[in-house]
């Protein structure tokens, strides 16, 4: 597995179909644990892992005061995701986020979700979406 990102919380958050953001909205999501840049919660029985990539030192040196302050606010930076609920793995967002980049694992066989969303819009489930929007409420900037 690569550290390929390719999605932001915002991003995810704007985009989940409406349907998601609905059923999201009355879970809670309990804060487990962190480790190694990856936040761990419990939404409804099931463990949503979130990982955002290390700014490399490189990066840092490349980038002005200014440019490493934006990034280092949660909103605009790439991270990966992943739930094993059966949403996740059979309706899309899996394949999607292994296809998009942001798969932090994959629970799935990673194959195309044809039928149950065809139009690839389920980019992820309402477990993800608690937890997201906690986690964007809980941090806000990382260092």
């Amino acid at each position: 597995m690569t550290d390929k990102t390719a999605a932001t919380v915002n991003y995810l958050l704007d985009n989940a179909p409406q349907a998601i953001k609905q059923r999201g909205r009355g879970l809670v999501a309990n804060f487990l644990r962190y480790h190694n840049n990856r936040w761990v919660y419990d939404v409804g029985g099931y463990i949503v892992r979130i990982k955002v990539p290390k700014i490399s030192v490189i990066t840092q040196r490349q980038l002005t005061d200014r440019q490493l302050d934006r990034l280092k606010k949660i909103k605009n930076r790439d991270l990966m995701v992943s739930c094993p609920c059966k949403f996740w793995r059979w309706n899309g967002p899996d394949f999607n986020a292994d296809q998009d980049g942001y798969s932090e694992r994959s629970f799935s066989n990673l194959s195309e979700p044809v039928e149950r969303d065809p139009q690839h819009e389920n980019l992820i489930c309402k477990h993800v979406y608690a937890a997201l929007k906690q986690f964007s409420e809980d941090y806000p900037r990382i260092e």
